[in-house]
């Protein structure tokens, strides 16, 4: 199907701005570290691109239930996927999750404390 002229400036227009409210939020609700990965941060935008970040929480709640609470707090604008991992975690990437741990850019990382 094709893709309308200037829908791919308009859907990245959307998703800095969403990504921008989304990063003035983060910090209150305890991000450590924020990095975003996928398409905004290559900026090769398509009709399904969505806001991709990794969070790094210190907290014990379980895998989703993370996700949850910052869905629920930041009730996004456009689609996003969140990956929720705590400091150990994130630390441990190159072994438990290969695959995210390449998506990681230091290009990426818009937020640390």
């Amino acid at each position: 199907m094709p893709v309308r002229i200037g829908f791919t400036e308009y859907r990245l227009q959307l998703l800095r701005q969403e990504l921008e409210r989304l990063i003035s939020e983060l910090p209150g609700l305890g991000a450590l570290k924020v990095i975003l990965v996928g398409d905004l941060l290559t900026e090769k935008i398509g009709p399904s691109s969505i806001i991709e970040l990794v969070i790094v929480q210190e907290t014990t709640e379980l895998y989703l239930d993370r996700i949850d609470f910052f869905v629920s707090h930041l009730r996004p604008t456009v689609g996003v996927d969140l990956c929720v991992y705590t400091p150990a975690e994130f630390a441990g990437l190159e072994s438990t999750n290969l695959a995210m741990y390449n998506r990681i850019k230091p290009e990426g990382i818009l937020y640390e404390i």
